[in-house]
């Protein structure tokens, strides 16, 4: 009775993982998207109309600060952030995997870091 439970919760997280990795994938799009094109504006009405926008600056900064974190998280999860491959062939094999937990672990001490200085 217990393991179904079990196995039903592992589904249904693994089905919001989905939905959330394709939400996200989509919000990098769309915001990769919107500062393609008030970059473009921008270069546009700035050489051709000799008027520039000054609103673009400020929020094609703050659309790639959200790109950068939004990639980086999407990047975290699918365990493609960059990292050194070398130490992975040098260090011996009982050794690899206490290296990547205390990898992670230092990842995310990192993150809260970020987000306690941030707040």
């Amino acid at each position: 009775m217990e393991f179904s439970f079990i196995l039903f919760i592992s589904k249904m997280v693994a089905k919001v993982n989905k939905v959330l990795q394709k939400a996200v994938i989509r919000i990098l799009i769309l915001l990769f998207l919107v500062l393609i094109f008030i970059v473009t504006l921008n270069v546009i009405c700035r050489y051709i109309l000799r008027s520039p926008l000054f609103w673009v600056t400020e929020l094609s900064c703050y659309i790639l600060v959200y790109l950068i974190f939004w990639g980086a998280a999407l990047a975290l999860y699918r365990g493609e952030h960059v990292g050194i491959n070398i130490t992975d062939s040098r260090i011996p094999i009982c050794f690899r995997e206490l290296f990547k937990v205390s990898n992670v672990v230092f990842n995310y001490m990192f993150i809260v870091l970020l987000i306690s200085v941030g707040l």
